[in-house]
């Protein structure tokens, strides 16, 4: 598994495809693009999923029932932040990120930043982190309070941001 990670890339902004897509399409290629990332159902989409992100506006909704390329790359980002982040978090953190932002550039920002916290963690080099302890789990310590205390850091960065927002309110 970790060799399929290491080797993961995500497809170019411009790679996705150029002609609207159905929602059993999308599912297919996010499953298929997203597979080394499913939970244990094998699963990375569902209609279900895809239908309370337009629901609930973190996402636009279709037109004529087809998702474009702007649809797709924010389904690619949603599908890889639902594993850490509550829909709400996730909503805040695009609209910062799109206030800011193109969509095209979002979408290739975080493929970097994933593609590159992926071989951060799943390299050889981790074993200097893992190394902090003999203990014979510490690779299982270590990989608890990365996970931790990266969260701890997002949610910082979302807290500080929303509460920007309410001075911007007032």
């Amino acid at each position: 598994m970790n060799k399929n990670l290491l080797e993961f890339s995500f497809p170019e902004y411009n790679d996705l495809p150029e002609l609207d897509l159905y929602m059993d399409q999308v599912i297919s290629l996010i499953d298929m693009k997203l597979s080394v990332f499913a939970d244990e159902s094998g699963k990375t989409a569902t209609p279900t999923m895809i239908n309370n992100y337009v629901k609930q506006k973190i996402i636009n909704p279709p037109v004529k029932k087809k998702y474009g390329r702007e649809h797709i790359s924010m389904l690619f980002i949603i599908f890889l932040l639902k594993r850490v982040f509550s829909v709400s978090e996730t909503d805040t953190l695009l609209k910062k990120l799109l206030r800011d932002d193109s969509v095209d550039t979002v979408y290739t920002e975080f493929c970097k930043h994933i593609e590159y916290a992926i071989k951060v963690v799943f390299s050889e080099s981790k074993e200097n982190v893992e190394k902090i302890s003999d203990n014979k789990n510490s690779k299982y310590y270590s990989a608890c309070a990365l996970a931790f205390a990266t969260k701890i850091y997002a949610e910082k960065l979302l807290n500080d941001f929303s509460k920007e927002d309410d001075k911007n309110e007032k």
